[in-house]
């Protein structure tokens, strides 16, 4: 699956913040394969009603400050 496609599945205003956010895509969205795989798993995930719960975003908020640190 493409960031675009991926993203086309957003809904405003998570949309436009992740195409602001990543310069449409170009950057802040992995440095090599492995990484992009991996954002678009998690921005598909978004789009889905049962990943919008408690325990879920708290699981997103780990691996993004975890992730971060690298």
């Amino acid at each position: 699956m493409s960031f675009e496609t991926t993203v086309l599945n957003l809904r405003s205003p998570v949309k436009e913040l992740v195409l602001s956010a990543t310069k449409d895509g170009k950057e802040l969205f992995g440095h090599n394969d492995v990484d992009k795989q991996e954002v678009l798993g998690w921005i598909d995930k978004t789009t889905q009603e049962s990943f919008v719960n408690e325990n879920n975003l708290k699981v997103c908020d780990t691996v993004c400050v975890i992730g971060d640190r690298f």
